[in-house]
């Protein structure tokens, strides 16, 4: 008889914890160097824009199509192309020369912004414990009531 063996909650929960910090700072960090930007790449305004649009449109779009396909050819493979893509969109963008290179680069990285926090409730569902620990973060925004499901989604 095969035994499987499940991670503990606690590294469930630091592994979440971590993407879900990654895709949030990728979101916000730019803004502030926005000016940099636009003064490296020589651009207007309104054309650097493009760069946090195109992550936060392409964040929306992917997300369903890429939940489908997760469901289609497995979670935990799609989690780690995902990943990979993410890395290939993070050195398009530190590399870019040009304005539309660091708009495709920030396009890879928002399509696959959604598997990861969708693959974190999926984790959160496998592993109960991870909902208790949730439950005893000193967070007033985690709501005490709501199911294991509604806990793991940010």
């Amino acid at each position: 008889m095969k035994r499987t063996v499940s991670p503990s909650p606690r590294i469930v929960l630091a592994v979440l914890s971590l993407g879900g910090i990654s895709y949030a700072l990728l979101q916000s960090l730019v803004v502030p160097a926005l000016p940099q930007i636009q003064s490296s790449l020589h651009v207007s305004e309104s054309a650097v824009g493009w760069v946090l649009t195109a992550f936060l449109l392409s964040a929306s779009v992917a997300t369903p199509i890429i939940g489908r396909l997760g469901d289609m050819y497995g979670k935990e493979r799609l989690l780690i192309i995902v990943l990979l893509m993410l890395a290939l969109g993070t050195l398009i963008s530190a590399v870019a020369s040009s304005l539309w290179l660091m708009i495709l680069g920030r396009v890879i990285q928002g399509a696959q912004r959604g598997r990861v926090l969708a693959a974190g409730q999926q984790q959160a569902a496998l592993v109960p414990r991870v909902a208790d620990l949730l439950q005893q973060l000193p967070i007033a925004l985690v709501p005490r009531t709501q199911p294991p499901q509604r806990l793991a989604c940010f």
